[in-house]
This record gives structure tokens, C-alpha cells and sequence, in this order.
């Protein structure tokens, strides 16, 4: 009779060591920072369910009804329907660009990146309780390798913004000094958007965020 190997055990803390950032994390603070965990917030005056569905809505153009359908979920539901969008928002086959106040925004960018950091900064900061929590916390940020994916799909990536934050809170960085940044971004998105038509990216890309 041949005999079957024991499968071993899943252990989050193990597979996971430090601050593990996840919707089943073992700490409301990991469940909080993850992209998937339900945790609304607003971002240029849009309410969004989760980062992921911000994140993912991105592939939709603004106003649709697939970005409005994704800026109320969460999770894998958000993942699915994200990965099930057109590869670009005009829906031919080329480099990928997402909408952005009536702009594009050419995918895996600094552009692109920018504005996911920037929103995910609103959602640290929409809850305080939170914000103070992440600040005297401790151990390496560790992102679940299941909540990866599109320009957040390399390791690294997700935990850099998380960890840029915690510094930004520790240093003093308040609710306040974010309102006048993302007040900042959104004169620079006024300001400087280019024609949808020419293609071009939203942003220059050489300041990152302001």
C-alpha cells in the first residue's frame, strides 16, 4: 500500500513573518493595510469600498458603469471583476492605459504608481485610529502574495508604499499635511491633464508626489 504524504500545515506566521498585510492577517491592523479588506474611504470625492476596487476600477473609465460597480467592492470579488475588464479602456490590444480624471495614464508607470501611493495614503489617513496604530507598530511589512497584482504584482512594490507611510507618520505627517498634498495633486490633475486623444500620459512623471 503506498502511503500519502502529510500535507503541512498553513501557518500565516511562519509563511509570513513580521507586520503580515492580508484580509485574513492575524492582526486588525494587517487586515486593515490590506488592499482587499473592506475599509472605506474618499478620494478625490469618490467614495471607494477597498483600495483593490479603486485599483482595479482603474481599468474602467471614469463615471462607467464597471468603475462605479468596482468602487463598491472588496476582495477577490474586486480582483475578478478587475481581470475581466477590457486589457484598455478604449478596448484595443496595446500597452494598457487607465483613465484618470478624463486623461490616460500609461499602466506600470510612475504616473501609475504615484496615484495608487497617493490613494492609499487617503485611506491610512481616513482612519486616525489606524494611522496611530501603524505608527508605533513594528517588524517588516509582508504583503500576502494572493493580494498581488497588475503594477502591484512584483514583491516589494506594495510594501515600499506601506512602509513610506509608516515613516511619513512617524516623522509628524498628520490628516492635515495629506489634505494639502492630495489638494496639491488635484491642481496639478486641473491644471496639466492632456487630450485623451493624443494618448499621452497624465502626469510628466518627474516630481512623483507632491
Amino acid at each position: 500500500m503506498t502511503h500519502m504524504a502529510k500535507a503541512t500545515p498553513y501557518n500565516i506566521a511562519i509563511d509570513y513573518p513580521g507586520l503580515v498585510v492580508g484580509e485574513d492577517a492575524p492582526t486588525s491592523l494587517g487586515q486593515f493595510l490590506s488592499n482587499f479588506t473592506a475599509t472605506p474611504f474618499e478620494f478625490f470625492n469618490i467614495e471607494y469600498t477597498s483600495m483593490e476596487g479603486f485599483h482595479q476600477g482603474l481599468r474602467y473609465p471614469s463615471g462607467s458603469p464597471g468603475r462605479i460597480e468596482l468602487a463598491s467592492l472588496s476582495g477577490v470579488e474586486a480582483q475578478r471583476v478587475g481581470n475581466s475588464s477590457p486589457a484598455n479602456i478604449d478596448g484595443t490590444v496595446g500597452i494598457p492605459m487607465f483613465e484618470f480624471w478624463g486623461g490616460r495614464i500609461f499602466n506600470r508607470t510612475r504616473d501609475h504608481l504615484d496615484i495608487i501611493s497617493l490613494a492609499t495614503r487617503a485611506k491610512v489617513f481616513f482612519f486616525p485610529d489606524k494611522a496611530e496604530e501603524f505608527r508605533t507598530s513594528s517588524g517588516t511589512v509582508r504583503v500576502k502574495d494572493s493580494e498581488r497584482s497588475g503594477i502591484l504584482t512584483k514583491v516589494g512594490v506594495i510594501e515600499s508604499i506601506l512602509e513610506e507611510i509608516r515613516q511619513e507618520i512617524r516623522s509628524g505627517k498628520t490628516p492635515d499635511n495629506f489634505l494639502r498634498a492630495q489638494a496639491v495633486m488635484e491642481a496639478l490633475v486641473s491644471t496639466y491633464l492632456r487630450s485623451s486623444i493624443t494618448g499621452e500620459p497624465v502626469f510628466n512623471g518627474a516630481g512623483g508626489i507632491p
